[in-house]
């Protein structure tokens, strides 16, 4: 079974939209030391981490679905999120500061898929681990892979509650 894009679009898109209001509530009260101290295990990220690295991500969705649109079967780079999070010293930034900038980015993003014309959902690059990556998988990547870090998210800040 295949859906349309008229029907998975706005679902998609309204998905995008609200992980971003989740994650402004999930932070809502967070200090700045605890956005750095708890982490997602010993070596795991932190809340701000997390939060650059979806900031990061967005651009990097965005990036790859342009290209997608504009190119015939690009393929798409290869990221290292790991390096990506320390060479950004992301445990650094100021957590207020990187998710203003991850409302933006993500209000773009969706705001970018919303212009796509129904002909164009089956254009597709070569994603670096998916292979054949078409723009409707892109898209559906996007909140899939916030969601997870959603829920990462939630766990760090649990440590806090559990001592």
């Amino acid at each position: 079974m295949q859906l349309e894009p008229s029907y998975l679009m706005p679902r998609a898109v309204a998905l995008i939209r609200n992980t971003t209001k989740t994650i402004g509530h999930i932070l809502q009260g967070v200090s700045r030391a605890d956005a750095t101290t708890y982490r997602d295990g010993t070596e795991g990220w932190t809340v701000t981490e997390i939060v650059c690295h979806l900031r990061d991500f967005g651009t990097i969705f965005h990036d790859r679905a342009k290209r997608i649109l504009s190119e015939d079967t690009p393929v798409l780079a290869p990221y290292d999120h790991e390096q990506m999070v320390i060479d950004g010293r992301c445990n650094e930034q100021d957590v207020e500061v990187v998710y203003a900038d991850l409302v933006r980015i993500y209000d773009d993003l969706a705001g970018f898929y919303e212009s796509i014309a129904d002909d164009q959902w089956d254009r597709a690059g070569i994603h670096p681990d998916a292979g054949h990556f078409p723009l409707t998988k892109s898209m559906l990547q996007v909140g899939t892979h916030n969601a997870l870090h959603i829920e990462q998210m939630t766990r760090v800040l649990r440590q806090k509650y559990s001592k």
